[in-house]
């Protein structure tokens, strides 16, 4: 049986050559990037009022906005054009932006955030090797892989800080994509 297609509200940014969203909170605000037409990536937040707000981390060639919370605090990644590597950030509702890196990172990228601010995500090492992450408020960062992985990814975080992503292993010569939750 076909599900009722409930009501769908379309939107773009204003003026955008694309809009993507990638996460909605509680309250309906909307957060994703759009790509102008000089193929430049920059964050939005779409309020369930519909109000779009566009911004940029400072001094980023791209910045990609990836989940909110019900406080409206979002995470992502903007690339740093000068040293050629992605950083994490923090977007406050009130439009403060605090960024932030793994140790020894290449590539930081932040993919969920709790109510709480517990950010969950996973970085790239300078060997290419992808680990999982928690930060919590305060700075503190608890980093992890699964097993003795080729990589660990971290995608989502719950409210009881339990993280899921995948994993990747060698298995009779070939690489295999695994999930895995992570509990606190």
């Amino acid at each position: 049986m076909r599900a009722s297609n409930g009501t769908i509200t379309t939107f773009d940014v204003p003026g955008a050559a694309s809009t993507q969203p990638f996460a909605i909170n509680r309250a309906g605000s909307v957060t994703g990037q759009y790509e102008d037409s000089n193929d430049l990536f920059h964050g939005f937040v779409r309020a369930a009022d519909g109000t779009i707000t566009t911004f940029d981390v400072p001094n980023s060639a791209f910045t990609v906005a990836q989940a909110i919370d019900g406080k409206g605090s979002i995470v992502g990644y903007w690339h740093d054009p000068n040293a050629d590597i992605n950083h994490g950030f923090l977007r406050t509702a009130d439009g403060k932006i605090t960024k932030f890196d793994a140790p020894d990172a290449l590539a930081t990228l932040p993919w969920g955030i709790t109510s709480k601010g517990v950010i969950g995500g996973f970085y790239e090492d300078t060997q290419g090797t992808s680990h999982g992450m928690i930060l919590h408020p305060g700075g503190k960062m608890k980093v992890f892989d699964v097993r003795k992985s080729y990589g660990t990814w971290g995608y989502s975080i719950n409210a009881t800080g339990s993280i899921t992503g995948d994993w990747i292993d060698l298995v009779n010569g070939d690489f295999v994509w695994h999930g895995y939750v992570r509990t606190p």
